[in-house]
This record gives structure tokens, sequence and C-alpha cells, in this order.
């Protein structure tokens, strides 16, 4: 964490959430296209998943790793707080991402996984 550039996954990610939610909600072909399951290279039924799962997944590895041990922490100058403030703003994505998907039983079995 060396400059504003460090920040710009944060937002991007933050973007790319609040773009699926926009979607999600106004789009119901993007709702259907979401909980319909695709295969991965290999036929292996593991690796079936719909997209809606692996947006969740990754969300929380990205609060395992990420959000909880910078929101575990108190910072100590401006930097560490301005990159506290992005990954509050993340894990307000994140949130908001949970109430689109919980706005449907395909997204709370999603969760549920």
């Amino acid at each position: 964490w060396k400059s504003k550039q460090d920040f710009s996954s944060i937002d991007t990610k933050r973007y790319i959430l609040k773009l699926l939610c926009l979607l999600l909600s106004s789009s119901s072909s993007v709702h259907k296209s979401t909980f319909e399951v695709a295969s991965l290279a290999t036929q292996s039924a593991t690796n079936y998943r719909c997209l809606a799962h692996r947006v969740v997944v990754a969300i929380q590895i990205e609060l395992n790793d990420n959000i909880l041990p910078v929101m575990s922490t108190v910072p100590n100058n401006a930097f560490e707080a301005q990159k506290l403030s992005h990954y509050l703003q993340l894990c307000h994505a994140c949130i908001q991402f949970f109430v689109v998907l919980c706005q449907s039983n395909d997204g709370i079995h999603q969760i549920r996984l």
C-alpha cells in the first residue's frame, strides 16, 4: 500500500458489485443468466457453479482476507484511514449484493451453499 493506485483495485471491485446489483435488479434476463449453471473446462460435478455462487465465494474470500483485517485495526494515520474508508465502501457494496440476492429464492439458495 504505497499510493492511491492501490485503492483502484478496491474501487474496481466495488463498482463491479454495484453494477451487478443494478443489473440483477433491473433485468430479468440478467437475473436468469446469473443463476444458470455453467461448467468450467472439466466436466467434474464440483466445477458446475453459477455466476451468483462464484461472486458469493469471492465476497467471502475478500471479507476474510482483506476487509475484516483492515476493519479490526485502528487507523494510525490519514493513509490508513483512507484505506479503511475504501474498504468500508466495498463492504457496503457486498452487503447490497447480498440484499439483492435475498430478493429471490435462487439467491437465498446461493448464499446458503
